[in-house]
């Protein structure tokens, strides 16, 4: 996600408008806007400001390409025991039904 789109998001979910925003974080509308159109690039310090007016916490996790996050890996991990425990309800109520006729 670009610093653009997440600025906006942010901005958005918090329901502010770009000048409230600049108000909060004592910038001016401009910049905002010229940060959300992906014309300026914001520095990690001033992003985390940013989203923090909004009223959010803003981090960032780096990660090898391709690496799977723990918490992604353990609802991976929890649906694949959900679907596990689906296809041996289903399997049972497909030998009860076979038996039954």
């Amino acid at each position: 996600m670009s610093a653009a789109s997440l600025l906006r998001q942010a901005r958005l979910t918090a329901r502010l408008s770009q000048r409230a925003l600049a108000d909060r974080a004592r910038t001016s509308q401009a910049r905002i806007s010229r940060i959300e159109r992906g014309v300026e690039d914001p520095s990690y310090g001033q992003l985390e400001k940013l989203v923090g007016a909004c009223g959010l916490e803003f981090k960032a996790t780096v990660t090898t390409p391709g690496a799977i996050a723990r918490d992604d890996l353990r609802e991976t991990a929890a649906d694949l025991a959900r679907a596990a425990e689906l296809s041996r309800f289903l399997t049972s109520v497909a030998i009860a039904g076979t038996k039954t006729r």
